[in-house]
């Protein structure tokens, strides 16, 4: 790896599958990798955020008692083991959250002869690590509510009756129900009430522990690691507005409302009650959401969160990071840095690299800095995404990131073709992204110049593709092509 990359921070995943394949097990392989390239990083001036991921579980954790989510309908979920979404329950079941606090506190014990080049952790609590439940499509039904496995009905029943101060005559008033203990105590979407107050009462309840999921999983983190702390949300995590609940809670949650249809309710996606949470708690954390900037965006676009996300976050106190999810990255670099926005992360670089000297250098979190002294990497982008007929995906495989389905190498001039070292992956909302956003892999090119990549997908039916990326002379700013 040159000793000068254009790129300033390493954001390194932490798969759980691939960290603990058994319970207590931890594969050396897998962690040795990880610290190698965190020294590389650090030999190379970087600094790195770990991105922690629940949200690959290993085989046994989800095996544990009520360690799946169940819906209303009795439906188990469970989604592809590499899709980031197969989740097991971290909200409500205390084994999962036992398992994942001692995964922790062995972790940064792993870590601990390079934990001064670990800037900041992410936490993951849903989602490709967004704050979220599973979302309302599953099995033929369209209205999935995630909080009917054992714990999760346990813990509704124990919030009421902490709530109602443990008199049922006091929920049976406020419901209009007729109950004669707190376990009986249970709401079904679509279930009418005294002014919708069941409904009010257990949305209140199920946002409010994904709240409870971040908090917790920061104070375990706390325990080893005093840097930054990022709580990373999904776009539609600050659509969701207090008049859209209001309008969901008429029809007592039974699907039927425009929030619901699009599963932000059910989803759990409400980044004001996190943050809300997160502030009466006095814990600091920088908060990361995706941006989107086109001329004349308002809120609510169809693949957008607006500028004014900056402005939420900060009516919380909290400092802003983002990661970039599409629109013009002229207008995005200058929105970026008009409202003060921390991080920038996976730009369209052959346009960032175009920008006026400035512009592309934002500061914090996990940055790129693409300068006039730095030598450019390589970046794939949308016409590569769709050349290849997939969407990329980066993990880290032992001592090198590599993409899973598609090998990428690199030859200088008639030379050998080599392995590509590649050193920058976004293991988030791929395979199923729900914005169709380009997700980058940026290499490292060697010395010299005639430098060739070719990007051979593993499926047979795939044609390999080849691209001369010219490397620009040091002290150069070279447009890439």
């Amino acid at each position: 790896m040159p000793a000068n990359t254009g790129l300033t921070y390493l954001e390194m995943p932490v798969q759980w599958e691939r960290y603990e394949p058994a319970r207590g097990k931890y594969s050396r392989a897998y962690i040795s990798g990880i610290i190698s390239n965190i020294m590389r990083a650090d030999l190379n001036s970087m600094r790195v955020q770990l991105r922690l991921g629940w949200h690959y579980p290993p085989k046994w954790a989800a095996e544990l008692r009520h360690a799946r989510f169940i819906n209303q309908y009795g439906d188990v979920y469970r989604a592809p083991a590499a899709s980031g979404s197969n989740l097991v329950n971290i909200v409500f079941n205390d084994e999962v959250r036992a398992a994942v606090a001692s995964t922790i506190s062995n972790l940064f014990a792993d870590l601990s002869a390079c934990s001064n080049v670990i800037e900041s952790v992410a936490v993951s609590a849903g989602v490709h690590g967004e704050p979220s439940f599973p979302g309302p499509l599953y099995n033929r039904h369209a209205n999935s509510y995630w909080a009917y496995d054992f714990s999760g009905k346990l813990g509704f029943m124990k919030a009421m009756e902490r709530k109602y101060g443990g008199d049922i005559d006091a929920v049976n008033v406020s419901w209009g129900d007729r109950l004669s203990s707190f376990d009986e105590v249970i709401f079904f979407p679509g279930n009418a009430s005294s002014n919708n107050v069941k409904a009010r009462d257990f949305h209140e309840w199920y946002s409010g522990m994904l709240a409870d999921t971040v908090v917790w999983q920061y104070t375990v983190i706390r325990r080893y690691f005093s840097g930054s702390i990022v709580v990373p949300f999904s776009t539609s995590s600050f659509l969701l507005t207090a008049n859209d609940i209001t309008g969901a809670m008429k029809n007592n949650l039974s699907g039927s409302s425009a929030v619901e249809q699009n599963g932000l309710m059910q989803s759990g996606r409400t980044a004001s009650r996190c943050l809300a949470v997160l502030r009466s708690n006095a814990l600091m954390a920088v908060i990361e959401a995706p941006v989107c900037f086109t001329n004349g965006a308002v809120r609510g676009s169809a693949n957008a969160v607006v500028a004014d996300a900056a402005a939420d976050i900060r009516a919380y106190g909290f400092p802003v990071a983002a990661v970039y999810a599409g629109g013009d990255a002229r207008i995005v670099a200058e929105e970026f840095i008009t409202n003060r926005i921390t991080a920038l992360s996976y730009p369209y670089t052959t346009n960032m690299v175009q920008l006026r000297e400035g512009i592309g250098a934002v500061t914090a979190c996990f940055r790129e800095i693409l300068s006039n002294n730095a030598r450019e990497a390589f970046s794939l982008t949308a016409s590569w995404t769709a050349t290849t007929n997939v969407m990329i995906e980066y993990v880290l495989r032992e001592n090198q990131f590599q993409i899973i389905g598609i090998t990428v190498s690199y030859r200088v001039g008639d030379g050998e073709w080599k392995p590509a070292d590649i050193i920058y992956g976004h293991t988030n909302g791929l395979l199923a992204s729900p914005y169709g956003v380009p997700h980058k892999l940026v290499v490292i090119p060697p010395e010299g110049s005639n430098t060739v990549f070719r990007i051979t997908p593993d499926a047979d039916a795939w044609t390999p593709i080849s691209g001369y990326i010219p490397i620009p002379a040091p002290g150069t700013n070279t447009a890439l092509k």
